[in-house]
């Protein structure tokens, strides 16, 4: 105790230093003279705060001591997951199915243009999408070297990214064909005129489109998370990999090292019909689309 101390104040900087005091091979020893100076030390609290009240003209309140009920606690929040979930879900603790593998696609502010204001296409009276790309891609004599020296990979790469966000659900219900140009090069090139690019509808929420406008559904996650590589459920991913070290499963090859190809199991994308044991697996269904992307699947 200081020259200065109180006599309370001495107990109760022996009180607290005595508790702080670590434990040492005493074992026994120390833990009673913590457990000691912890009495001490409310014992002091408790006489110091009567003295004060008793000082400051305040009678200490009669009969049995008043207790005061604490707040209870809110409770813990959930504990986070390790890991991210396949499908998406959870990213969002407050919106947890927000993004989710299976959820509707959100529009922007103008929402949904159907003809009829609930599923039926527009533009019946536009101009057939494949004469609109040609017209696009057209470059005639143009020099198609980029002034920033930059070369397909950059748009196979942007493919390679919207892939882990969108993929629309399909359906071979509905049949929406694009018709071809007459005489175009690739589709037409003896000018019938009745060639047609086969295509689909894509499939819908069932809870929508009658009464109200047709929302399409994502298969995948709206995350950026890698899901084109590992996949976006358990089944897929758990094929993906070889099983040891945390690697993905390969074929060797003469070329090197290239990705599985499918067991019959798995599904994929081939709008050419190849033999299902013929193409390569990746996380997303579409990574054998072109040649481009399917590198850098690789």
């Amino acid at each position: 105790m200081g020259t200065n101390d109180s006599p309370e104040q001495g107990r109760r900087s022996h009180a607290h230093a005595a508790f702080l005091q670590p434990r040492g091979a005493g074992g026994r020893t120390a833990r009673a003279t913590t457990v000691l100076a912890m009495v001490a030390l409310v014992t002091v609290v408790g006489t110091a705060s009567a003295q004060n009240a008793k000082g400051g003209g305040k009678k200490a309140p009669k009969g049995p001591a008043s207790r005061v009920q604490a707040p209870t606690p809110p409770p813990p929040p959930p504990a986070a997951p390790e890991f991210r979930s396949f499908d998406g879900s959870g990213n969002n603790e407050a919106h947890p199915e927000w993004g989710r593998a299976g959820t509707d696609y959100l529009r922007e502010r103008s929402g949904a243009r159907y003809a009829d204001g609930k599923s039926a296409p527009v533009g019946a009276d536009r101009p057939s999408a494949r004469a609109i790309s040609n017209a696009v891609s057209d470059q005639g004599e143009a020099v198609t070297q980029d002034a920033r020296g930059l070369s397909t990979a950059l748009y196979e790469f942007g493919q390679f990214l919207d892939h882990d966000i969108g993929l629309a659900a399909g359906a071979q219900a509905e049949a929406f064909h694009i018709a071809v140009p007459a005489g175009d090069q690739w589709f037409d090139p003896a000018a019938t005129g009745s060639k047609q690019i086969f295509m689909f509808r894509s499939a819908f929420d069932p809870a929508t489109g009658t009464t109200n406008a047709r929302q399409q559904v994502n298969s995948v996650t709206s995350f950026i998370d890698g899901s084109q590589i590992y996949g976006v459920n358990a089944a897929r991913a758990a094929w993906l990999r070889e099983g040891a070290g945390g690697r993905l499963k390969v074929r060797q090859t003469e070329d090197g090292v290239m990705l599985p190809l499918n067991d019959g199991s798995q599904a994929n994308d081939d709008p050419l019909g190849n033999p299902p044991t013929s193409l390569v697996v990746a996380g997303d269904v579409r990574a054998n689309e072109p040649p481009g992307l399917t590198t850098l699947h690789t």
